[in-house]
């Protein structure tokens, strides 16, 4: 059975820049360039513009007992005491300086400051994010909003445009976006003045990437309802991972009471009905998400894989050649060839299978350690060596990073690296 795929932000986003054993990752601010229309992946548009859901019987709470809504789903962007006392004692003096949205920004991002880590393993609240100082970039941006807000300065959302990446958690693969945010100080409500701030050089935009990775960066505004939508659909892609189905289920329900228009929601709801057992359920999920958008690869494997477990052979191919048509090649596809030439101790083979999937998704900590398992075992220590190195720098939270360094330390230590 092929991995179902799901929509998420900010998962994989920017890994790759980390450096190898840093523990924390490079973050970067700039002045507001413009805000650019486009289409990014699953994610929709403005959800001010986004159209509401055309069957709203797609919900059906009944299939898992009425779940009650999640604990944090009104949490999102709260803030605690530790936050509202850090804004009274420790950033005062910094907003005397230089300014609120100044102040607020360094923070984020000097040596000295709150010292934020990257990590990809959860998607926490603005509350929990800055407790842990990390988080990934929707929790840092849910954090910094919150802060923003209780400083009186605007905030406003964006969707950024970036190439798809790629993850894998369990069976399922996450295609992932990226969000960030404009603050400034706080101006009238006048309409006229929403089209002109990128004029405005004291709003700044805070993107939690490393610079190098923010050229070309293309963003479109989106609503608080649907960042919040975003947060909740990465928390029911959590739960998936977890075979937390109803709890999957209950976070996917209230991303789309949240924000109707957020197709990816969709998408995820037909996969929370397909790990459930719920096929026709999860068929019309993703027949609906095809009805708004037919380019929509994911919903096409997705759809053809319940189709086909419906015994509707005919139909899933047709879906398949769809699909092929728009994506020859999926993701993990060769990585999921190397993987089994290995266990055939085909060496050589999955080394150049790696190789492949390198070239479509891009590195990821298991390719680049399926790749170091290949050099060793062909004699190649060098090579292996680099790509041990390259799985710790590609590695989205610091037990990742921990567990790649291990194996490199061991093979040292053997002599043989």
């Amino acid at each position: 059975m092929t991995s179902p795929v799901l929509p998420v932000l900010c998962s994989v986003i920017g890994r790759s820049a980390r450096a190898a054993g840093a523990g924390v990752r490079p973050l970067s601010a700039l002045l507001m360039a413009g805000l650019l229309a486009l289409a990014l992946g699953l994610l929709p548009g403005c959800a001010a513009l986004a159209p509401p859901l055309a069957n709203p019987t797609l919900l059906q709470d009944a299939l898992f007992n009425h779940p009650p809504r999640p604990a944090e789903a009104d949490g999102a962007m709260a803030l605690d005491e530790p936050m509202r006392a850090y804004l009274r004692s420790t950033l005062a003096s910094g907003v005397q300086q230089k300014g609120k949205a100044r102040a607020l920004t360094d923070a984020l991002y000097v040596k000295d400051g709150l010292r934020l880590d990257y990590d990809a393993s959860v998607t926490r609240t603005a509350a929990q994010a800055f407790a842990a100082r990390s988080g990934n970039c929707l929790s840092l941006v849910l954090m910094t909003a919150a802060l923003a807000r209780e400083m009186g300065l605007d905030v406003t959302f964006q969707s950024a445009r970036l190439d798809d990446a790629f993850s894998r958690s369990g069976d399922l693969t996450l295609r992932s976006g990226h969000v960030n945010l404009v603050i400034g100080p706080r101006a009238p409500v006048l309409r006229w003045q929403t089209l002109h701030m990128a004029d405005d050089p004291n709003r700044l935009q805070v993107d939690f990437l490393p610079p190098d990775e923010l050229r070309g960066l293309r963003t479109q505004p989106i609503s608080e309802a649907t960042v919040l939508a975003m947060f909740m659909n990465n928390r029911a892609a959590e739960a998936l991972a977890a075979r937390r189905t109803t709890d999957a289920y209950a976070w996917v329900r209230e991303a789309l009471r949240n924000d109707p228009g957020f197709w990816p929601a969709v998408n995820t709801l037909g996969v929370v009905y397909q790990q459930g057992g719920h096929l026709a359920a999860a068929a019309a999920a993703f027949e609906q998400l095809l009805a708004h958008d037919d380019h929509q690869v994911a919903a096409m494997w997705n759809l053809a894989q319940v189709l086909q477990a419906q015994g509707r052979n005919a139909d899933a191919a047709r879906w398949t050649a769809r699909r092929l048509a728009l994506e020859p090649v999926p993701p993990y596809f060769y990585q999921q060839q190397g993987e089994a030439a290995m266990a055939r101790g085909a060496w050589a083979q999955a080394r150049e299978f790696f190789h492949s999937e390198q070239r479509i998704t891009g590195d990821s900590p298991e390719l680049q350690h399926g790749l170091a398992q290949a050099h060793y075992r062909l004699g190649e220590w060098g090579a292996a060596r680099q790509a041990l190195q390259q799985a710790i720098a590609t590695s989205p939270n610091a037990a990742q990073q921990a567990r790649y360094t291990g194996k490199l330390a061991w093979l040292r230590a053997l002599g043989q690296l």
